[in-house]
């Protein structure tokens, strides 16, 4: 899989596979419905004070905009 990282894109290697994540607008917008503000999920995940159920979200709808 390739990825372009121009546009952001990154490869997430899962024991099924690679997935590709794009975080586009829609998918932070989407992710950021379900878990409020992104700029405080940054500020908390820099506090080393974030949960992987806090990033799922996040991942789901970038891995679905790739």
């Amino acid at each position: 899989m390739t990825v372009n990282p121009e546009r952001g894109e990154l490869s997430l290697a899962l024991p099924s596979g690679a997935c590709r994540l794009r975080p586009t607008f829609g998918a932070l917008v989407a992710a950021e419905v379900e878990v409020g503000s992104l700029l405080v999920l940054l500020d908390r995940a820099g506090a080393g004070d974030v949960r992987l159920g806090d990033m799922a979200p996040l991942l789901w709808h970038s891995a679905q905009a790739g």
